[in-house]
């Protein structure tokens, strides 16, 4: 839209070139606005009276009669907008002399559209591996004095690649990587108390799940031989 900007004259000045049948200009400087007006009017009576103002019949121009601030067609800068926008304005000034000078410019705003930024991947957790299922440890139930262990741990589940340790249990009970259980039972007099013992086995797998049993049984002493017959 194209507006008229109103001009303050350092002093008022009429001009007015009376015409019959014609059109007559008449500018009023030293008011509030600057108005155009056409029309066919001579000499009468009311010498001392203006015609009416009339509003231009230029297309979108508007003409201020009041103190109010006068707009612009300038765009609005805040407006968002994915194409450029145009604006026209036009500014009309009047010197002291009474000319008019007439300044059209054009004015051009873009914005650019809002920027969406994508979403950030989502990190997914590895599921946690399947955890040992069983672990079975074989050792005989009793081992006679001074005899040998020969048992075995075997796991069960998890992930394949079985690693086993012994944790805890006799000391002279050994168990190896490959799950083997095996020693040598201690001596026992004759006549001696039986004696317990017992292997704590360990075992990984090659996630790193563990799981851990106990198992045991018994050292037999031998018997004690059976008394002198005191007649013999």
């Amino acid at each position: 839209m194209r507006y008229v900007g109103r001009h303050r004259a350092p002093r008022p000045l009429y001009l007015r070139r009376p015409v019959v049948g014609g059109v007559a200009i008449v500018l009023l400087l030293g008011g509030p606005a600057l108005a155009y007006g056409t029309g066919s009017f001579g000499k009468t009576g009311n010498e001392g009276a203006l015609p009416p103002a009339a509003t231009s019949s230029a297309p979108d121009v508007v003409v201020p009669t009041d103190e109010s601030v006068v707009p612009t067609s300038d765009p609005d800068p805040t407006a968002p907008t994915t194409a450029p926008s145009t604006g026209t304005v036009v500014e009309t000034t009047v010197d002291s002399n009474g000319h008019v000078t007439t300044t059209t410019r054009t004015t051009t705003h873009s914005t650019k559209p809002p920027t969406t930024k994508p979403p950030k991947p989502t990190k997914t957790k590895d599921p946690d591996p399947p955890a040992i299922s069983g672990l079975t440890v074989n050792v005989p139930a009793t081992i006679a004095s001074g005899g040998t262990l020969n048992g075995s741990a075997t796991a069960s589940g998890g992930t394949p690649g079985y690693t086993y340790d012994k944790v805890g249990g006799s000391g002279w009970v050994t168990v190896s990587g490959g799950g083997a259980i095996g020693g040598t039972a201690p001596t026992l007099a004759a006549g001696d108390d039986d004696q317990l013992y017992a292997v704590t086995v360990k075992v990984t797998d090659s996630k790193g799940q563990t799981k851990t049993v106990t198992a045991g049984g018994l050292v037999k002493a031998p018997e004690a031989p059976p008394p002198a017959d005191p007649a013999a």
